[in-house]
This record gives C-alpha cells, sequence and structure tokens, in this order.
C-alpha cells in the first residue's frame, strides 16, 4: 500500500507541473556585446523553462547574457521557493548550471586594453563558466516576469568573475 501511495504522490506532483515556457530577456547595458543603444551594448536572448516538479525546473537559453560576453548557450537546474504562502505567484529561485560560448571582445578589452572587434561575439575562443543566476519571478496568468542577478565565472581563456543581470518574460505553451 505505501508503494501505490508513494507512486500516486510522485505521479501528481509531475502532474501539476506547469510544463514548457518560453521567453525572451534585455540585460544590464555595457561595453562589448548586443545591440547598441544609447551608447551601451544591451545583452539579449531567448530562454526556456521546464518544469520537473512545483519547485524544480530545467532552465536554458540561448544569447548573450551579459554585455562582455559572446554569443552563448545555458542550462542549469533552478530550485524555487515560495517565501509567502498567501502569495503563490511569487517565487524566489536559484539555477545553478553551466555556460559555454564564445569569450567575447569584453575579455581582451579588460586584459589587453584593446578592442578586438565585434567579430568576437560569434567567433573567436570559447570559454565554459559555472553561472549562478538568482532572482524572483511573479506569475500571471500563463505570463512570468522574471528579473535576475546574474554572477559568473568564466574558466578560458583565464577565470574571472562576470556580474550582470537580466529583466525577462515567459509564456507557458
Amino acid at each position: 500500500m505505501r508503494a501505490i501511495t508513494i507512486v500516486f504522490l510522485l505521479a501528481t506532483s509531475y502532474a501539476r507541473a506547469d510544463g514548457f515556457s518560453l521567453g525572451a530577456f534585455v540585460g544590464v547595458p555595457g561595453e562589448g556585446s548586443g545591440p547598441p543603444i544609447g551608447g551601451k551594448h544591451v545583452p539579449v536572448g531567448i530562454v526556456g523553462r521546464y518544469e520537473l516538479a512545483e519547485h524544480s525546473a530545467i532552465a536554458a537559453g540561448l544569447g548573450i547574457p551579459i554585455a562582455t560576453v559572446g554569443a552563448s548557450t545555458w542550462a542549469g537546474l533552478e530550485l524555487r521557493v515560495r517565501p509567502f504562502a498567501c502569495v503563490r505567484r511569487i517565487a524566489l529561485y536559484a539555477a545553478p548550471g553551466l555556460r559555454a560560448g564564445f569569450v567575447g571582445p569584453g575579455y581582451y578589452a579588460r586584459y589587453a586594453h584593446v578592442f578586438v572587434g565585434f567579430e568576437y561575439i560569434y567567433s573567436g575562443p570559447w570559454t565554459i563558466a559555472p553561472r549562478l543566476p538568482i532572482g524572483i519571478t511573479a506569475s500571471v496568468g500563463r505570463v512570468q516576469l522574471f528579473i535576475e542577478a546574474l554572477p559568473e565565472l568564466p574558466l578560458l581563456p583565464g577565470p574571472e568573475l562576470l556580474i550582470g543581470g537580466s529583466l525577462g518574460l515567459r509564456v507557458d505553451l
């Protein structure tokens, strides 16, 4: 009987998951990568999220996550907590994961004090970066608005701590 109860609880846990959502984000303006707006470059990208259970999901994206890095792809395991029991539309989350992509022109500007050109956004050396987006999300119907802070540590060509942030919107499909 216990085994049936555990299977039932697992099945209903997955049944409550919202499924897949898709959206876009804009990041904190800076120097190096992203569309130029007002003398700065704004990171942009698309994001997806597949909810595994009520408090966990796989989050992934494609684009320029921080203004100084190049085109990248990333994925992580998002863990959510609802700090207010009476407000189920608001949640805090962290999504530890990895980014793989191009180093970007910002690396050379910081270390060699030269601008290598915009082609380093989509070419040039690769990097792997552990990342830890931390944010808050608010849901209204099928729409999720999120704001997050993003520290990451690219390991190649040399380790350095980068800090970024973003504001985005996802729609449940």
